[in-house]
This record gives structure tokens, C-alpha cells and sequence, in this order.
């Protein structure tokens, strides 16, 4: 079990860790705490036993401004946390896990829009450097989805996406980078009807983007993630209502042409609800984590298979 210590992940209120990645220079895992002003928690660790919080500067909320870690990656150039800082989209990059550097947009791609508020909400990096996701208040109110770029992860560029339908509301959640393959996923809302789930896709790093529709993910309950695959892309998340919710699995070499997959193992399916929350790849194939609901409680759920 690692050690963490410090006053931030101690005291009163809530603390939770809820993402981590590991590079050439060790770990970052990010969270947050319930506790208003809203402040993000950044761990940093060479090995994965000793780990130390990222106490204030640039981690430290400013007056009431609510500030949130959403995403963390770690790419050749250094690990890079993605948010919120008021109403404005928020990076952080560290090249060596000593030196923090808040990022800037390439044209105030960072800022608040003209209509309100820009968060980046997931973060994935390849070998063209990050790419970023999340959202912004659109005209009249509604969120659209929002992709940003970056070669170095200090300077961001936002890169024009596929509109949603007339009347929609929504951003993107999840992105993974598999070569210059990238995928994000998110969900829409037109007005009172239920929730529906879409998909974007480059072939160029992330420059450009275009509509993916695989089968069965508009409809499904949850999209719980999107990840790298060793020569593809994953979608994860779960269809089937509330209550009786089975993992599905949409996977692609090319962000294009997909298979959807309803893995049957009993872990997975069945009597209950059951989903995955994690998935990476492992010595070539897939390795994922999650949970299992039944009358009886929950277990936690270790699944591998190949990539394809």
C-alpha cells in the first residue's frame, strides 16, 4: 500500500483520488474534495509508494473560484492535468514532477467564450503530443463539445469538431490517442428526451475531426470510457437499463469501422449491474477493472482479453 502524506489529503471533508498516470518521470494522480472553494488534489510519486500532494501555487484556488483537476496523462514531453478555473478551461504540465507550468491557449483558446464558461473535462497524449476534451456554453445556453490540441502541453489550440443536432446539448467526457488514431466520446441531451451517446474521430492526431457512429452506442445505458489499445481504440460502458446493466465493448483499428462486442463472462452480465471503470493495455491485450452489482453487493471486477 503507498504512503501519502500531507495536510491537503488530510483534515475535514472528503478527499478522493479518481485518475493517475505514469511516465518516464514516475506518477500524477488527480482528485478533489468536497469542501468549498472546489480545489483539485495532484499527488505526484517516483515509484509508486512514497507519494507527496502538490500543495498551493498553481493548484491553489483563487478567492472563491471554484478550481478542478478532471484528466491527467503522461506523454513524451511530461505529464500534463486538465480542468476548470472559474470559467475558464485550465492545464497544468510538468516535464520532471518538480516544476509545474500552468498552459496558455494559442489565441485565448482557453478562455471563456463569448456565450460563457470552457472546461477541458479528459486528456490523452501520442506521438504528436495531447490532445484535449471537454465542452463550452454554446449560443443560447447549451454545452457544445469542444477538442483541443497541443504539441508540448503548454500551448493549446482548439480544433474544430462535428456540430451536434438541432437543439442538443452536450460535450465530450473520454479520449484515448492510438498513433495519430484519436477517439472521444461524450453525451447529448435534446430537451426532455433521454440521454444519447456519440462519438468523434481523427486520423491525424487530432487536427481534424469527424462523426463515428458505432452500433449501439447512441442507445447505450453509459459510456464509462474510451482507451488505447495496442493497434486500435476502445470504447467501454454499459447497455441495458438501470438495474440490469450488462458491459459492452465497441473496439476499432481505425476510429471508423467498429465491433461491438457483449462480453458474456458472468462477471459482466447477468442478474444486477456491471461495468467497467478502467481499462489499459497489458503484455498486448486488455486489462480492465470494475464492479459488480447484485442483491448480495458489490464485488470488484479484474478482466483481460486480447485486443482483439
Amino acid at each position: 500500500r503507498g504512503r501519502l502524506t500531507g495536510v491537503i489529503v488530510g483534515g475535514p471533508g472528503t478527499q478522493r483520488l479518481q485518475s493517475v498516470a505514469g511516465g518516464a518521470a514516475g506518477w500524477v494522480a488527480i482528485g478533489g474534495n468536497d469542501r468549498l472553494p472546489r480545489r483539485p488534489l495532484v499527488v505526484s510519486s517516483r515509484d509508486g509508494v512514497q507519494w507527496r500532494p502538490m500543495a498551493g501555487g498553481l493548484f491553489a484556488p483563487r478567492g472563491d473560484e471554484t478550481l478542478r483537476a478532471y484528466g491527467v496523462t503522461a506523454g513524451p514531453r511530461g505529464h500534463v492535468v486538465v480542468g476548470e478555473d472559474g470559467s475558464a478551461a485550465v492545464v497544468w504540465h510538468s516535464a520532471d514532477l518538480r516544476t509545474w507550468r500552468r498552459g496558455k491557449g494559442a489565441d485565448k483558446d482557453l478562455d471563456p467564450t463569448d456565450d460563457g464558461n470552457r472546461w477541458m473535462q479528459a486528456v490523452a497524449s501520442g506521438p504528436g503530443g495531447y490532445v484535449a476534451v471537454g465542452g463550452a456554453k454554446g449560443p443560447g445556453g447549451d454545452h457544445v463539445p469542444v477538442a483541443w490540441t497541443s504539441p508540448d502541453g503548454l500551448t493549446w489550440t482548439v480544433r474544430k469538431t462535428p456540430v451536434l443536432p438541432v437543439g442538443a446539448s452536450g460535450y465530450l467526457h473520454h479520449v484515448a490517442v492510438s498513433g495519430q488514431v484519436v477517439v472521444a466520446a461524450g453525451e447529448y441531451r435534446v430537451g426532455d428526451e433521454p440521454p444519447k451517446r456519440f462519438a468523434f474521430a481523427s486520423s491525424d492526431g487530432g487536427q481534424s475531426w469527424q462523426e463515428t457512429m458505432p452500433a449501439g452506442l447512441a442507445d447505450a445505458e453509459s459510456v464509462t470510457g474510451v482507451s488505447a489499445l495496442p493497434q486500435g481504440v476502445a470504447i467501454h460502458g454499459t447497455t441495458g437499463a438501470e438495474g440490469a446493466a450488462d458491459v459492452a465493448l465497441w473496439v476499432s483499428r481505425d476510429g471508423r469501422t467498429w465491433r461491438m462486442e457483449r462480453p458474456g463472462e458472468t462477471a459482466l452480465s447477468g442478474t444486477g449491474d456491471q461495468r467497467l471503470t478502467g481499462l489499459v493495455t497489458f503484455r498486448g491485450g486488455m486489462l480492465a477493472v470494475g464492479a459488480s452489482t447484485t442483491g448480495q453487493g458489490t464485488q470488484p471486477v479484474l478482466w483481460r482479453r486480447p485486443a482483439f
